[in-house]
């Protein structure tokens, strides 16, 4: 085919209309969409960063509660060491100051001693036959005779013994003995007092 257009082809040509090429333009936004548009943004980064911030904010306090815990316990575990420590003081001054003022007592009233020895005496079982009783020097000159001439004390025997301390007495037969040592009776209440606690 040729690139000519004949007369009689033409009659049927007709014009053929330019397309408009003029810029399409699509209308701005509005400020309300604008807006509407800067809300949702806003929101989506608020919950983003909401969700964020509370994850590191729980993964922070979950720390900060250990790290706490560590302290308290670093704290709390040498307080009861000491606690325990000054209480084991404590009862044993206590039984020291006790020991001091029996001590004084008895070198004011020797006569305690003896009635420290009856009531152990009544305690013992004398089925047994011999109780011998063993006294501190002093002790046994004062109270010696006094205790020998007491009937509950007929079948006993006395001993000096100058190993024992003021106040201090044993009493014993074949299958019992007391031991009424100052030293024995403070650390028996020591022991009751520190035993009571722990």
């Amino acid at each position: 085919m040729s690139d000519v257009l004949l007369a009689e082809q033409a009659q049927d040509a007709r014009p053929w209309p330019l397309p408009e090429f003029a810029a399409r333009r699509d209308e701005p936004p509005s400020v309300a969409k604008l807006e509407e548009i800067e809300q949702a943004a806003y929101r989506e980064g608020f919950e983003q960063g909401r969700a964020e911030g509370w994850k590191t904010g729980e993964t922070q306090v979950r720390d900060l509660r250990r790290q706490l815990g560590l302290l308290v316990r670093q704290v709390i575990e040498p307080l009861a060491e000491t606690e325990v420590e000054t209480e084991k003081a404590i009862v044993a001054l206590a039984c020291e100051v006790a020991g001091a003022l029996v001590c004084r007592q008895i070198e004011q009233d020797p006569e305690i001693v003896g009635d420290m020895v009856t009531r152990a005496l009544r305690m013992m079982d004398r089925s047994s036959g011999r109780v011998e009783i063993s006294l501190h020097p002093k002790d046994m000159e004062l109270l010696g005779p006094v205790l020998a001439g007491d009937p509950d004390f007929s079948a006993v025997s006395f001993t000096s013994d100058s190993a024992l301390e003021r106040g201090d007495f044993f009493l014993h037969t074949e299958n019992a003995a007391i031991d009424g040592r100052l030293e024995t009776r403070t650390q028996r209440l020591r022991e009751q007092l520190l035993g009571e606690r722990g």
